[in-house]
């Protein structure tokens, strides 16, 4: 592969052409697009390591993204572009939570349109952290927006509700949600997995309620989400801290490939 010198959104470009699943960090293609980031360093330095943060996100390297972000962010601490491909490397490693943080910061610092909040709110409803999911709301409101307004899937409007109302009447369920979020992230980046939905519906079961949260997987075939169930059971049965497993019940949920999503986080040359 030939590669010219190229401008930042040329450079961005190539990495999303790469068959990353085919190449590893030491690989020529790879290399060359490195070298091209370098030449970049010379005149955006801030630039540059965002964008060896996104090659190496999208080599499921994620020590190393963080890292080259944190250095760009460090550069350029309220850079609207630079917060958010970020937040987008994190979501592409399964990190959402921290990809939540990101994010939260954009919308304190003033940068906030819809696309943000909305993802915002999907993002800290995906990491299953209701005590930031509260302030999130919050920020949406204060930014002169109702969650209502600018959420445009009703199933993640209808989702939002239905944890905030479960999580309002059982405020003791608030740190098992954490620890089986943690466990989520743990299996879908052990899967090399991301999600491209999530769902929560409250049922009775026996004249209890129960939360079924769902989180929705792309794959071709149903074994790699039974793959995903499985090892998300293990962990979570193997959990002594958490109390209420009877009553919040996580699992993947396949979705086909280019199916709908909701408000996930992708990389923008201009935020």
């Amino acid at each position: 592969m030939s590669i010219p010198a190229l401008n930042t959104n040329d450079v961005m470009d190539t990495i999303a052409a790469l068959d990353v699943d085919r190449l590893s960090e030491g690989d020529f293609q790879v290399r060359l697009v490195r070298n091209e980031i370098k030449k970049v360093r010379k005149h955006a330095p801030a630039i540059a390591y965002m964008l060896d943060g996104i090659l190496s996100a999208r080599l499921n390297d994620y020590p190393t993204a963080k890292s080259h972000h944190e250095r760009s962010v460090a550069l350029a601490p309220s850079d609207k572009t630079i917060l958010w491909n970020y937040s987008a490397s994190m979501t592409t490693l399964a990190h959402y939570e921290e990809a939540s943080r990101i994010v939260q910061r954009l919308v304190e610092l003033g940068h906030a349109g819809p696309q943000h909040l909305e993802s915002l709110i999907w993002l800290s409803l995906t990491s299953l952290d209701t005590e930031a999911l509260s302030y999130n709301v919050e920020l949406v409101q204060k930014s002169g927006f109702e969650p209502s307004q600018m959420i445009e899937s009703p199933e993640l409007a209808h989702s939002l509700l239905t944890i905030l109302n479960f999580t309002s009447d059982f405020p003791n369920v608030a740190p098992d949600l954490k620890r089986i979020y943690m466990h989520v992230q743990n299996v879908l980046e052990s899967k090399s997995s991301i999600v491209m939905g999530v769902y929560a519906e409250e049922d009775d079961f026996y004249h209890q309620r129960v939360l079924h949260i769902g989180y929705l997987v792309e794959a071709e075939q149903s074994d790699k989400i039974i793959a995903l169930n499985d090892l998300l059971l293990e962990k979570i049965s193997a959990d002594e801290a958490i109390e209420h497993w009877d009553i919040v019940i996580p699992s993947f949920v396949l979705t086909k490939p280019d199916g709908e999503t909701q408000g996930l986080v992708v990389y923008a040359s201009n935020a």
